[in-house]
């Protein structure tokens, strides 16, 4: 049946959204209905739990704390939050090098003062969590290591980090949007992973990819909301494994 979809959220809540994606494409005159109904999809996928917006105040007190980069890196999940790397700023205060002239004859700042990307306020980020990430047979403590570089990155930048759980499995229990806090909420990330959860189906990766990023911006009510998917999230924790295989080669 062609149902709203907070009435047939417990029946298929994939093929709710599927349908009323069909009927905004295809019927010109249900179109306002069907986006309606699809925006009210999004919002019920994050509103499947108690979903608690207290991420300011949680990180007030911890964002001066520098990042934990010692052990490894991903240059990915940094340039996501828009850390850019080394920034270029001017101050009044001597530094190595010489003043630039322009600027001082117009009275601004002239010398340079480059500062790390991490100290800046970072980009929100959204990261599907559809069982695919492949953990590489690494042991827990690389794993927990890895947890705690996203935690301890994404709380320098202050940078609001939400989860979609996009399949439902022993783990979940149902469908969320979930914000992380805690080193152990980023633990979810992994959790869900292709070693415990299993096989994925055809159907469950077409459901994964009827998610469009800019309906999840729509729904959480950011344009500057960064989208992650698991390719990228593979991509992240495979950048961080070979830096930390590197770094792990030179000490010996």
């Amino acid at each position: 049946g062609w149902l709203a979809p907070k009435e047939q959220i417990k029946i298929d809540f994939f093929r709710n959204l599927r349908q009323w994606r069909w009927v905004e494409k295809n019927i010109p005159s249900l179109k306002t209905l069907a986006s309606k109904n699809i925006k009210e999809w999004y919002q019920l996928w994050k509103s499947n739990v108690v979903y608690t917006l207290g991420w300011g105040s949680s990180f007030t007190v911890l964002n001066k704390t520098a990042p934990d980069i010692s052990n490894g890196r991903s240059k990915t999940f940094e340039t996501l939050l828009g850390s850019g790397g080394q920034l270029e700023q001017w101050t009044d205060q001597p530094g190595e090098g010489i003043p630039d002239v322009g600027r001082l004859l117009q009275g601004l700042p002239a010398y340079r003062k480059v500062t790390s990307g991490l100290s800046h306020m970072g980009k929100p980020l959204f990261i599907i969590a559809d069982a695919c990430i492949d953990i590489r047979n690494q042991t827990e403590d690389i794993q927990d290591r890895f947890v705690h570089y996203l935690h301890s990155v994404a709380k320098a930048m202050q940078a609001k980090v939400d989860v979609g759980l996009a399949i439902k499995s022993h783990y979940s229990g149902k469908l969320s949007v979930k914000r992380l806090f805690s080193v152990d909420d980023f633990k979810v990330l992994l959790r869900y992973n292709v070693t415990s959860y299993g096989i994925i189906t055809a159907e469950q990766i077409r459901n994964v990819g009827m998610l469009e990023d800019s309906r999840i911006k729509g729904m959480m009510d950011d344009e500057d909301l960064v989208v992650i998917r698991s390719e990228e999230f593979q991509k992240i924790y495979d950048e961080y494994i070979e830096s930390v295989e590197k770094k792990s080669m030179v000490v010996k």
